[in-house]
């Protein structure tokens, strides 16, 4: 479960993330989410990556510094839109070569690399990244009408005043772009069989063009010294698979914040039916609260560039007086459609997509590790006797969830959030002081480390994601140039890895 050097010796790995910026494109626009251009924002085809993370006359003042803190380990994103922008199976040669160049610069300062698939709510045009707009396409969903239908909120197209909530992109994982988007990548077969693209279905399709692509990267960077291999995929997410009831979200596992429609709100937005939504805001001691009200898609456009795909399969139907949303079948994501058989998201659906993920790359290069993620804030998937072993890492995140998402951090309390969606009470999950800090999180990756090693074997365990907003406290610290509680923040989480001898790469 451990590194090893040429001398038998064991490794403890600390990296870092490279980095946010790579999530968004250099041209034609620098990519910021708080910039709207109607033309530019939708002519997903045509953009270029380069320069992302940094350009590469700048990289040895970046890779220097990273060596002088002690860092070997660098967590490359590389989204999948970044390299099959132009559309399937036309790869951007020009940033691979870009990447290549960069790659290349790291053995210098003993630098090593993983490579990272990243993705946050499937893609850009959903409000977070990752995927290529014309995988929409693929879905007949219609990207230009998320904002309307309440799809997805996306930044760019939410120039309001007073926008955005703080922290409100991760209930685009509630929303129906993602949510549909992921439940075709992973189980359209079983749950939308009727849907086909360019004669396959759509997760054959889709699945084959992201393999494929991560293999021609894969083929590009085989001669690179410091890749050590690659992710299968940065916070995967199972969409609809597995939601037993479709008028509600989970809270304890979702996030419900700003406009929270129900999956069956969502399904009739999408399809031109007003709905009356609920707003949340932020409380205490319950993340949020429903403040009121409000109408959305009053002007009845559809999110689709075709039929809905769920009422289409069934899911749901208009009623036939009213007009308003009913449920056909309220468990259809629990069950195989086909044979009523429960379904299990890593079982049936996840880890057989890594197996062929992680064969595919390693076919190039035999030795390459392959990183797995569990869902986020999950236990791990169960790894069997038939699943794909070799050089398998377990590579979850971990972060003070409560800390972030109120992004504030004091030192005299913190809450351990792990032990609440795992059914614990507020006095056991609560800690007070710094020692209190260091307790907390060093019982939190303390389990998230052991379920790795109960559920998928003996493996070495890289914590991908790890670290604390910069902005805390209402970023006070950028007027004050006072850090104290940065500094005791981190310092609590750093010395909760090395209490558990864990490697990581931090954000």
């Amino acid at each position: 479960s451990s590194f090893k050097d040429v001398y038998g010796r064991s490794l403890l790995m600390r990296g870092i993330n490279i980095c946010g910026s790579s999530k968004l494109p250099t041209h034609p626009y620098p990519g910021s989410t708080h910039l709207y251009d109607e033309h530019l924002f939708w002519d997903h085809r045509n953009v270029s990556f380069v320069g992302r993370p940094f350009p590469l006359e700048e990289a040895d003042e970046h890779l220097s510094r990273l060596r002088a803190w002690g860092l070997t380990l660098i967590r490359l994103l590389v989204p999948w839109e970044s390299l099959e922008h132009a559309g399937p199976g036309q790869y951007d040669q020009e940033y691979i070569e870009y990447l290549r160049a960069l790659i290349q610069m790291m053995p210098r300062y003993g630098l090593k690399c993983m490579i990272d698939p990243h993705q946050d709510t499937w893609s850009r045009f959903s409000g977070g990244s990752g995927a290529p707009g014309w995988t929409f396409e693929v879905a007949g969903m219609n990207i230009k009408h998320f904002k309307e239908t309440g799809a997805a909120y996306v930044h760019n197209t939410n120039a309001v005043p007073g926008d955005p909530l703080p922290m409100v992109w991760p209930t685009n994982y509630t929303k129906l772009a993602s949510c549909t988007m992921f439940t075709l990548f992973f189980g359209g077969d079983v749950f939308a069989p009727k849907r086909h693209y360019q004669g396959k279905s759509v997760q054959q399709f889709l699945n084959d063009c992201f393999v494929n692509c991560y293999h021609h990267l894969a083929t590009c960077f085989a001669d690179l010294e410091a890749v050590m291999g690659f992710e299968f995929m940065n916070e995967p997410h199972p969409g609809y698979i597995g939601l037993e009831q479709l008028d509600a979200f989970d809270p304890i596992t979702n996030l419900i914040f700003g406009d929270s429609p129900t999956p069956l709100q969502s399904f009739a937005l999408g399809d031109r039916i007003p709905q009356k939504v609920g707003v949340y805001i932020k409380s205490w001691p319950f993340p949020t609260k429903k403040s009121h009200e409000r109408i959305m898609n009053p002007r009845r456009l559809s999110a689709w560039t075709s039929e809905c795909v769920w009422k289409e399969h069934g899911v749901w139907k208009p009623d036939e007086i009213t007009g308003d949303p009913v449920l056909v079948d309220s468990q259809y994501f629990a069950k195989d459609p086909a044979t009523g058989r429960p379904v299990s998201f890593y079982d049936d659906f996840y880890k057989p997509l890594v197996n062929r993920y992680a064969k595919t790359i390693q076919s190039v290069k035999q030795d390459w590790y392959c990183l797995v993620e569990p869902l986020a804030n999950e236990r791990a998937p169960v790894y069997t006797k038939e699943d794909h072993h070799h050089n398998i890492i377990f590579s979850p995140h971990w972060y003070d969830l409560n800390c972030v998402f109120y992004k504030k951090f004091n030192g005299r309390m913190t809450h351990d959030v792990q032990c609440l969606q795992r059914g614990g009470n507020v006095f056991n999950a609560t800690y007070f002081g710094r020692n209190g800090a260091k307790k907390n999180y060093t019982r939190q990756i303390k389990n998230i480390k052991q379920d790795g090693l109960r559920d998928m074997g003996d493996k070495p365990c890289i914590l991908g994601e790890v670290g604390i907003p910069m902005d805390l406290n209402d970023k006070i610290a950028f007027k004050d140039d006072n850090y104290s509680d940065h500094i005791h923040f981190l310092d609590a989480i750093i010395y909760a890895l090395e209490t558990n001898l864990i490697h990581f790469t931090q954000v």
